[in-house]
């Protein structure tokens, strides 16, 4: 193989590499609210909030309660992701549909692991 081909291989590397290590975190407002206005907000809103666990906004979703639904930093802790995965009582439940897709929960998950912050 020739050298220049050896360098632009290693350059298209560190381009694909970068990108997916640089890539901006979820962003609340445009990925993680809407997810929570279609699964959730129609159970968890600010009226009569099931079980009283409300999931309608940024402050909601983090607050610090004995049900705290996000612990930042660790979604394999949060309420929400234990809840969405079956790993505790599966919600939303099964009646309803359409049900949040695997790829819609990474999404929440990464949110999560970021911190939890609402750039926006």
């Amino acid at each position: 193989m020739s050298v220049i081909k050896m360098v632009s291989l290693a350059v298209l590397g560190v381009l694909v590499l970068s990108d997916s290590i640089f890539a901006a975190p979820p962003d609340f407002q445009k990925d993680i609210q809407p997810l929570m206005t279609k699964y959730c907000v129609e159970c968890h809103g600010a009226s009569k909030p099931k079980s009283g666990v409300r999931l309608d906004s940024y402050d909601a979703l983090i607050a610090k309660s004995r049900k705290q639904s996000v612990i930042p930093g660790d979604p394999d802790k949060s309420r929400l992701v234990m809840t969405m995965t079956g790993a505790a009582k599966l919600m939303p439940p099964k009646k309803f549909t359409p049900r949040p897709t695997t790829e819609e929960i990474d999404l929440i998950k990464e949110w999560i692991k970021a911190g939890t912050k609402n750039y926006s």
